[in-house]
């Protein structure tokens, strides 16, 4: 007994702390006037975080990741989708409906799970039968050309 708490208070007391350390082969930082990104190459991996059009794999230098669902608009148009994250249903708001719009909904893996017609200004989708996870809602005109695309959230 008095040899284990002899080795405890030796532990815990013998010696200076040491930090943890990153041991990378490389790096670099990059910036612009509304991001940044910091990256080593080398070290354990945590998590991945993937995106429509980017991967972002979390180690210990980069502890945690903001993900936004914001897509640049288009000119004049403004068209709200909503309650994201979703349950049951989802509205999409699109003041200046054509005639002719439709829609798209893709997983996660990039298959298209729906497709139809925008049936006016307000849209209205049944999201209930949809498993848990992301989706892309594509909006676009009669002449096929992307309006809008939003990250969509279901949740149970």
């Amino acid at each position: 007994m008095k040899s284990s708490t002899l080795m405890i208070m030796a532990l815990l007391f013998g010696g200076p702390l040491a930090a943890q350390q990153v041991v990378c082969a490389a790096g670099q930082e990059h910036a612009n006037a509304d991001r940044s990104i910091t990256y080593t190459l080398g070290e354990p991996v945590i998590t991945t975080v993937a995106g429509s059009s980017a991967t972002l794999t979390q180690g210990f230098n980069q502890p945690w990741a903001m993900i936004t669902s914001a897509v640049e608009e288009t000119e004049g148009e403004v068209i709200l989708v909503y309650p994201n994250p979703t349950r049951h249903e989802l509205y999409v708001n699109n003041p200046a409906h054509r005639e002719g719009d439709r829609f798209r909904l893709l997983n996660a893996a990039g298959a298209l799970v729906l497709d139809g017609d925008a049936t006016g200004r307000i849209t209205t989708l049944d999201m209930e039968g949809y498993a848990t996870g992301g989706y892309l809602l594509q909006l676009y005109s009669p002449e096929k050309k992307t309006l809008r695309t939003f990250k969509i959230s279901v949740t149970r």
